[in-house]
C-alpha cells in the first residue's frame, strides 16, 4: 500500500535533469594482464587492507550516526546516507576488480631458477615431532 502510494506521489513531481560536465577526460585504459597480475596482488597489500579497513570502519560510523542520533535537519540524513552509499560502492569496486584479477591470473611453471631455490629452502626445513 505504501508503495503504491509513493509511486503514485512519484508521478505527481516534476522530474529535475541535470547535466553534468565532466572534467576528466582521460578514459580509463583497458584492463590488460600486466595490470590483472597488479591487482591480484593488491588484496595482499598492508597499505591497501588498511585502506579498506579504515574504509569499514568509516562506514560504520556513518551508520552508527545515521542510525543512532537525532538528526537537525533531512540534508544531514541525507549526506550521512550518501556516504554509506559511496563508502559501499567503493568497496565494490575494489572487490569486483581484485576478484576479476584472480579470475584471470594464470598459473605458470616455476623456472629452473625458482626450483633450485625451493629446492634450497625445503631442504633447510626439519620435521618435529613427527
Amino acid at each position: 500500500m505504501l508503495r503504491r502510494l509513493i509511486f503514485w506521489l512519484r508521478g505527481l513531481l516534476p522530474t529535475a535533469y541535470q547535466v553534468v560536465k565532466v572534467t576528466d577526460t582521460e578514459p580509463v585504459p583497458a584492463l590488460d594482464r600486466e595490470m590483472q597480475e597488479t591487482l591480484s596482488t593488491l588484496a595482499a597489500h598492508p597499505g591497501f587492507v588498511y585502506l579498506l579497513k579504515r574504509l569499514r570502519y568509516q562506514r560504520g560510523l556513518l551508520l552508527a550516526r545515521l542510525q543512532g542520533s537525532k538528526h537537525n535537519s533531512l540534508h544531514e540524513v541525507q549526506l550521512l546516507q550518501s556516504g554509506v552509499y559511496w563508502s559501499n560502492w567503493l568497496e565494490a569496486q575494489f572487490n569486483e576488480l581484485m576478484n576479476r584479477a584472480l579470475l584471470h591470473a594464470q598459473e605458470r611453471k616455476a623456472t629452473s631458477e625458482e626450483q633450485e631455490i625451493l629446492g634450497q629452502v625445503q631442504s633447510t626445513i626439519e620435521l618435529v615431532g613427527g
